[in-house]
């Protein structure tokens, strides 16, 4: 016979998200979604001197337009 037991485990729950540019709060809109900001996840590969590495960016719009003037001139 199997007997089971209700457990109740902690969920992470997404609270902000803050510009790692900047390090400003990217804020929500009106109906609690976060406003445009630019994602950036890489995992380095075996010929990398990055070997195995990830990287996790969240950028907020500012400093994502920041960026492609730099690498656009």
């Amino acid at each position: 016979m199997k007997e089971y037991v209700n457990e109740y485990k902690k969920v992470p729950v997404l609270d902000k998200i803050i510009c790692d540019m900047c390090h400003k709060e990217i804020k929500k809109n009106n109906v609690g979604n976060y406003v445009d900001y630019f994602h950036l996840n890489k995992t380095w590969g075996y010929d990398s001197s990055k070997d195995g590495r990830t990287d996790d960016f969240d950028i907020c719009e500012e400093c994502y337009d920041k960026i492609l003037k730099l690498i656009t001139k």
